[in-house]
């Protein structure tokens, strides 16, 4: 099934928003400023209406990056500058690139070969790689930091992969590209609410089990 490009991250950011504005901020971003996500997102949409492609390396013309993204990436590196201690920093900048590892890995090997995949073949590398990111840390600051530039960095491993002579243009910004981001970021946040739900369940279910053993006292 072969969708719009865009359509997955529009879709998922209508759901983010109507969760946010009922409440449930709380619950999946309760450290995350609202005007500054606001203010962000309505920066970068403002520079998606226009055709700001950038090439960060030149001797690399097959890759190209959209202000946009460079937005996204300065604020992820923000959050990864000011928040954690030195240790800390390096633990994230690890997790990027292994998670910029698995996701460019996974898309060159579909690029070949897609008929073995799980959900979508353009949706098992975000998805796996927001999984893993979930399973790095459970701070969504943090996860959105590793998430943005491993997705931006995926993008140079998979052109690493590719037989030389072969290698199409790769754009870090377009429509495809916010949609394995939205995916993978709201795979590390539900990761995160499934695992925190199922340890608290585990708990009350240890207290319970507990006081059946003290027959039934408190």
């Amino acid at each position: 099934m072969t969708m719009i490009p865009g359509y997955v991250c529009a879709l998922l950011l209508l759901i983010v928003s109507i969760l946010w504005a009922t409440g449930w901020k709380a619950a999946f971003a309760p450290r995350v400023s609202t005007s500054w996500t606001i203010a962000v997102l309505g920066i970068i949409a403002i520079l998606l209406m226009f055709p700001l492609w950038i090439t960060p390396i030149a001797r690399l013309a097959e890759i190209k990056i959209h202000a946009a993204v460079c937005v996204l990436l300065l604020c992820g590196s923000g959050s990864f500058w000011r928040r954690p201690a030195h240790g800390q920093r390096l633990y994230i900048l690890s997790c990027a690139i292994m998670l910029a590892i698995v996701w460019g890995s996974a898309r060159s090997l579909y690029s070949h070969e897609s008929m073995f995949y799980f959900v979508h073949p353009d949706w098992d590398a975000p998805l796996l790689s927001g999984i893993l990111c979930g399973a790095f840390t459970s701070d969504i600051r943090h996860q959105f930091s590793i998430v943005v530039w491993g997705a931006a960095v995926s993008e140079a491993v998979q052109w690493f992969l590719m037989e030389r002579g072969t290698s199409p243009l790769y754009l870090i910004g377009e429509w495809a590209w916010w949609d394995g981001v939205a995916v993978a970021l709201c795979a590390a946040v539900l990761f995160t609410a499934v695992s925190r739900a199922a340890r608290t369940g585990i708990v009350k279910l240890g207290a319970v089990w507990l006081r059946q053993l003290r027959g039934g006292k408190s």
